[in-house]
């Protein structure tokens, strides 16, 4: 099914071009991220990632409104973009900040006990935290718009849609990771075949000159030229996995979502009688 799902999202970006401007906006941000760094301007680079967060989510609602209502138009995709923006939004905001605040909560008793803090023992707790939260509200946005959720309720219908399916679930993020890896290698492939020509004063080089070698050094090596390319590459992979990545997201989620149990909707009297509404 996960194949299926992948062959479908390439069906979906011939049909619907409108779908490419997710990718392109995913590649233009993360582009303009690489760019400010190298410029030097740690200001705006430092803080990029606050334009990601209020800028994507339109984007992504975007394409998955396109997909739900099966109209691959530009009109279509702006409406469904504002239409579903904060209910994309505001959940993602909220699992980052359930996030620090659980790390938070998991160093206290660390920290009273006197175990130092280290970067070992940081990175172990963060990603003991991260992984699993992720994991289980990994399709949000997906529930936010496919089910018109809101942003507890589709927070927790992603936990229900996971704990349903936990496999088909493990299968796709390995799917959609060596996705990315395959098109990070070629990316990568192709920018080593390019600035081959920058790079050969490296195989030139002693170790201790390689150990002494500062980024500037290496961008003085490469120049304008050869950082725009790499900075084209980059983009490249970026948009082109993005593009490819949220109609698989759709798909698969369309698709298993149909199968799941209906719950039916009612509550308990205070004698334990049921009664639907």
């Amino acid at each position: 099914m996960v194949l299926q799902s992948i062959r479908e999202a390439f069906s979906l970006l011939r049909s619907m071009p409108v779908l490419w401007l997710t990718g392109i906006a995913t590649g233009l941000l993360g582009a303009s991220d690489i760019l400010l760094t190298v410029w030097g301007e740690p200001f705006f680079s430092e803080r990029m990632w606050i334009l990601q967060i209020i800028l994507l989510p339109f984007f992504v609602s975007g394409s998955y409104g396109v997909i739900r209502a099966d109209d691959g138009r530009l009109s279509t995709y702006i409406r469904e973009g504002f239409a579903h923006y904060f209910a994309v939004l505001l959940p993602g905001i909220l699992i980052f900040f359930a996030v620090l605040l659980t790390i938070f909560i998991v160093l206290i008793p660390l920290t009273l006990a006197g175990i130092p803090g280290d970067i070992g023992l940081l990175t172990l707790i963060s990603a003991g935290v991260i992984v699993p939260m992720l994991f289980f509200t990994f399709f949000y946005d997906t529930a936010a718009v496919f089910q018109e959720k809101k942003v507890f309720d589709s927070l927790l219908e992603s936990i229900r849609f996971v704990v349903a399916h936990p496999g088909k679930t493990t299968v796709f993020i390995i799917t959609a990771l060596a996705l990315f890896v395959i098109i990070g290698l070629l990316g990568t492939l192709l920018l080593a075949a390019t600035l081959a020509g920058h790079l050969e004063p490296l195989t030139m080089m002693s170790q201790a000159e390689l150990d002494a070698l500062a980024p500037a050094d290496l961008l003085g090596m490469l120049g304008t030229s050869g950082i725009w390319t790499a900075v084209g590459v980059y983009f490249g992979i970026i948009a082109l996995f993005s593009a490819i990545f949220y109609p698989f997201k759709a798909v698969f989620y369309r698709t298993n979502v149909l199968v799941l149990p209906v719950q039916p909707e009612g509550e308990y009297d205070e004698k334990g009688r049921w009664f639907k509404y």
